[in-house]
């Protein structure tokens, strides 16, 4: 992309663009002195629904702006972050499989981390005690899981790529421990500096179920999975629907845009199988310069 603008005394210079989506090498144009470089991280995996509970979405990746002297004629080492993996399905009564986290993307020097997959992977503060634990986190956080229950257990939405902010949790039945709650944001705006384009939507989380029963024995009442964050954030995959071992389980989708996280995957029922979570989606980076 090319535009013109107009520089004292009635000259004009050039901004240009450069949108980098594979790893490689960036050579410095003739004549350019600093570069105006935007990044952002990969998104992270959505992690599989478990039997009662839908997976949270994966964190969005983390972006920067930066401004960076360089010489003419340089190269420069660029390095796409990839989007994390979805975490896996899992059999009645197993746990759940969490996503993996989202690649760091650099230009030279200057880097940022991808969004996080894997919610005890960071830091204490994402896991805690042994059935609640926080969303994973990144730039926009993902949102937490639905729980089984009596409290209508819908995922969470994720966070917005437009205010970095953080995933909401996951509805739950508070009477008995459990809790997905939303993954942390870091409040930078995922929005291309040249383009006013957002990324780095968290993913949504995976829903859950209530049960009831007939003459023909229980079936699942199911809750829908998250709607992903502005910024292409995966929608999380919707409560089980059926009847006991024979129920259909709901994928969580892929982030869309660069650096989204992965939606969560659907919760199983009993005896049933719950759905993998979706894959983040890749980093990028835009070079600016004037010439």
């Amino acid at each position: 992309m090319t535009t013109m603008i107009r520089c004292g005394g009635g000259g004009t210079k050039a901004l240009k663009t450069v949108e980098i989506t594979s790893s490689g090498r960036f050579t410095v144009p003739y004549g350019v002195s600093e570069l105006y470089v935007f990044l952002v991280g990969g998104g992270g995996g959505g992690c599989g629904g478990s039997t009662y509970a839908g997976g949270p979405g994966g964190g969005g990746g983390y972006a920067s702006f930066n401004r960076i002297n360089v010489t003419s004629g340089e190269t420069l080492s660029a390095v796409i972050g990839s989007g994390g993996i979805g975490g896996a399905r899992t059999g009645y009564g197993g746990n759940m499989h969490y996503g993996t986290d989202g690649g760091a993307t650099s230009l030279g020097s200057v880097s940022v981390l991808g969004g996080r997959g894997n919610p005890t992977s960071a830091s204490p503060d994402e896991y805690i005690g042994s059935r609640s634990y926080r969303a994973p986190r990144g730039g926009t956080g993902g949102g937490g899981g639905g729980h089984q229950g009596r409290q209508h257990p819908a995922g969470g939405n994720g966070g917005s790529g437009i205010t970095g902010g953080k995933g909401e949790d996951g509805l739950m039945e508070p009477s008995d421990g459990h809790y997905i709650i939303g993954g942390l944001g870091n409040y930078f705006p995922c929005i291309n500096p040249f383009t006013g384009a957002v990324y780095c939507g968290g993913g949504g989380g995976g829903g859950a179920w209530e049960s009831d029963s007939d003459s023909d024995g229980q079936y699942s009442i199911p809750y829908p999975g998250g709607k992903g964050g502005a910024g292409g954030g995966g929608t999380g995959g919707n409560g089980p629907t059926g009847r006991e071992g024979a129920t259909t389980a709901y994928q969580g989708s892929d982030g869309s845009k660069f650096g989204a996280g992965g939606g969560g995957g659907g919760s199983g029922f009993y005896n049933g199988v719950s759905a993998k979570g979706g894959n983040g989606c890749q980093g990028v980076i835009v070079v600016g310069y004037y010439i």
